[in-house]
């Protein structure tokens, strides 16, 4: 069983689950494989520090937070979002959730509220200030993403970094002051124009890219035509289920609103 921990480790133990990042790209070993500290332990040029984020009777996981790492082969950089095929399921999970933790620790090595050096908080995964003990807690950015549905035809949109080709569902940050379903409505408005009725809640999934907590939502079409925000949107169609354009992985929550939907008229 995997238990949440947090504490620093200056010495892992032959068998600890290292997770290595730079720049949203995860360090594994044959391409497939989130390496034990013996396999890699050598390859580590200088004085480490790692954060342990979960342990089991087995082994801790730690993200090694300063990598000076040997060029090699074998132990290569690989980005994250690509990992989904390539990981099982739970040691993907895991390598989000370190993803996620490594992100947050980086960008706060110091208090936001009088500058000075922020130190682990011992008694919860928090960071706290050394000088006016303000306590910082992991980011996490909600994220609304959206199905629109009508009839047999979906709505899908494309932002100009996705991959060439793909199409997927819309999504959009909630501002501050404002329910999931305002920021679904409104995003939906602004983004390409549309009116939708009969919102329904599906499920969330964490999104760490890097600190995204995404809530999915379907919706039926109401009224409008679509005209895109070309600041966000490259292009918006409504697709028939049977000349679908491709879609994102399978990993992401996008997909499976878009999948669940398709399956209903099979």
């Amino acid at each position: 069983m995997i238990t949440k921990r947090f504490h620093t480790v200056s010495a892992p133990k032959p068998h600890d689950f290292i997770f290595a990042f730079e720049h949203q790209q995860i360090y594994l070993l044959h391409e497939k494989k989130i390496p034990q500290w013996h396999e890699v332990s050598h390859l580590f040029q200088s004085e480490q520090h790692f954060y342990c984020f979960a342990e089991s009777n087995e082994a801790c996981y730690l993200i090694s937070e300063k990598n000076n790492i040997a060029d090699s082969v074998d132990y290569i950089k690989t980005h994250l979002r690509t990992t989904g095929s390539l990981l099982e399921k739970n040691n993907f999970l895991l390598a989000c959730r370190a993803n996620h933790l490594d992100h947050w620790r980086k960008t706060h090595h110091y208090c936001g509220v009088c500058g000075h050096e922020n130190k682990n908080k011992a008694d919860e995964q928090a960071l706290i200030c050394s000088q006016c003990n303000h306590v910082s807690y992991p980011r996490i950015s909600p994220c609304m993403i959206v199905l629109i549905t009508h009839g047999k035809k979906i709505l899908l949109a494309r932002s100009p970094h996705f991959p060439i080709n793909v199409y997927s569902t819309l999504a959009g940050f909630v501002e501050p002051g404002e329910s999931l379903e305002e920021t679904v409505h409104r995003e939906i408005f602004e983004e390409v124009g549309l009116r939708v009725s009969n919102l329904k809640y599906v499920r969330s999934q964490p999104w760490p890219f890097p600190d995204s907590l995404m809530v999915g939502f379907t919706a039926e079409y109401l009224s409008g035509e679509i005209h895109i925000d070309e600041k966000e949107i490259e292009d918006a169609q409504w697709f028939d289920m049977d000349s679908l354009p491709t879609l994102p992985p399978l990993m992401s929550i996008g997909r499976e609103l878009i999948d669940t939907y398709v399956a209903q008229f099979k």
